[in-house]
């Protein structure tokens, strides 16, 4: 189980790196670019942080803070490439630094994650999280018909269908956790998740995004 768990994690980092590079290599002086690269870092350090045991090292308390800014990534990256009025602003970033800044609070404080502040902590980012992704599916969806720009419009259903499902796996996962096998299947079912979705969305996602942002 192991080496399966291994294999699939480091194919879907290696998926992940070739959508990196080509947005490096195409997209790394505008904003939408750099946010895709910043989203695709944040998602590799979450998968990495999967196969992690106890956090020891300050290198692993990186590796965990750099993927709970997927989520909020996600969301902003969604929001620049969708919304033709959005502005970057700072309360943005700060909404997007609540889910470190949790996990930081918890650390400095010595909080187990049984802890009753430690659990309301986490109920708290859980509920910051699906509500990032609520509303980068809303933004997607709601001028899908009135947006002029073809290659655009395509898209919206890819991506809507790509956070959609995301939150469907977030929620489903919170039940399996409920039912107490969640922690025996993470570490395989989440990359493997991740992997099918790298693989179906590489492809067309690069070719109709990257000339957009």
């Amino acid at each position: 189980m192991d080496a399966i768990e291994t294999a699939i994690r480091h194919i879907a980092i290696g998926q992940l790196l070739v959508m990196g590079l080509v947005f490096l290599r195409d997209s790394a002086t505008r904003r939408g670019g750099r946010l895709a690269i910043a989203t695709i870092v944040a998602i590799i350090c979450y998968i990495y942080d999967l196969g992690l045991g106890a956090r020891r090292r300050v290198f692993d308390h990186i590796l965990v803070m750099g993927g709970l800014m997927g989520t909020p990534l996600i969301w902003l990256f969604t929001l620049t490439l969708f919304q033709d009025d959005f502005k970057l602003k700072g309360w943005h970033w700060a909404i997007a630094a609540i889910l470190p800044l949790r996990y930081i609070l918890r650390i400095l404080l010595g909080l187990s994650i049984d802890d009753p502040l430690a659990q309301i902590l986490l109920a708290g980012a859980k509920l910051i999280q699906i509500s990032l992704l609520a509303q980068a599916v809303f933004v997607v969806l709601v001028y899908r018909k009135t947006d002029l720009v073809e290659a655009r419009r395509s898209l919206r259903g890819w991506v809507a269908g790509g956070v959609s499902g995301y939150i469907l796996l977030r929620v489903s996962m919170e039940f399996a956790g409920l039912a107490g096998w969640l922690d025996r299947t993470l570490p395989l079912f989440h990359p493997g998740i991740i992997l099918i979705l790298s693989t179906w969305i590489n492809p067309v996602f690069l070719i109709l995004c990257i000339p957009l942002l």
